[in-house]
């Protein structure tokens, strides 16, 4: 890689992908799927293309793989569920699961046909490989033809498995705070690097709830750039949420 050092590539890497991890977990998981953020049209077009770039994912597509997760949560038809399809699956071979669920949708089902409808009409980021393509060749153009591209390609493996945590070890393993459907799990040790999303049994009590953090240790990074875009005029309403009663209260 010339006179880049093989740990500032690596560093490069991490960041853009726990970036990305953040900008999926506000834009696509809080605020699309479950609308407790809601995005002026700047904001949304700004991170729909963040989201086309850094992961290739079709907003509509993640929207309906979730839902069916919520539907079924630790069941059938759970789409990622390590009960169902077991821990070591689920965290190896996560985005298998996802496609997975992408390709097993049928045609005119959809919980967003508004999403649908739009990437439709959208000729650039309605194919997600191209968002990569495109990322690499701006990336080539910064840090070199294969520096650039190396970062991207990295970066995605960091999402790809810091996604596989959330799917995986967040309905495994951790606390049980409130009674919510499904094993999900409060996990607050890899917080950060899922952007709060590893709060998940917060999540699965009250979908609803842009803030996931429930006691002062919590970390949720998505929650706070929820709040930050809001300041700067990217998002429109965040939705806090109500207290929630504990299992042992």
């Amino acid at each position: 890689m010339g006179d880049v050092a093989s740990w500032a590539v690596l560093v490069w890497a991490v960041g853009i992908g726990l970036a990305s991890t953040a900008v999926s977990a506000l834009y696509l998981h809080r605020g699309l799927a479950h609308q407790a953020v809601r995005f002026t049209p700047v904001g949304d077009q700004i991170l729909w293309t963040l989201t086309w770039l850094f992961t290739g994912i079709r907003p509509s597509e993640w929207v309906d793989v979730h839902m069916r997760h919520h539907r079924f949560a630790d069941q059938e038809g759970d789409p990622h569920s390590p009960v169902v399809h077991g821990l070591v699956k689920i965290l190896a071979f996560n985005a298998f699961y996802y496609r997975r669920a992408v390709r097993a949708q049928q045609p005119g089902q959809t919980h967003v046909p508004h999403l649908r409808a739009r990437e439709e009409r959208d000729p650039l980021r309605s194919r997600g490989w191209l968002g990569v393509v495109v990322a690499m060749a701006g990336a080539a153009v910064i840090a070199g033809p294969i520096v650039g591209p190396v970062i991207i390609a990295l970066q995605g493996v960091v999402y790809v498995v810091i996604s596989g945590l959330v799917n995986g070890l967040c309905h495994w393993v951790g606390d049980v705070e409130f009674d919510a459907p499904g094993r999900n799990i409060h996990n607050p040790l890899i917080a950060f690097i899922t952007a709060g999303e590893s709060l998940h049994n917060t999540h699965h009590r009250s979908p609803g709830r842009a803030n996931l953090r429930t006691r002062s240790t919590d970390v949720d990074t998505a929650y706070m750039l929820a709040l930050l875009l809001r300041r700067i005029g990217f998002v429109s309403h965040v939705r806090r949420g109500r207290t929630l009663a504990s299992v042992s209260s």
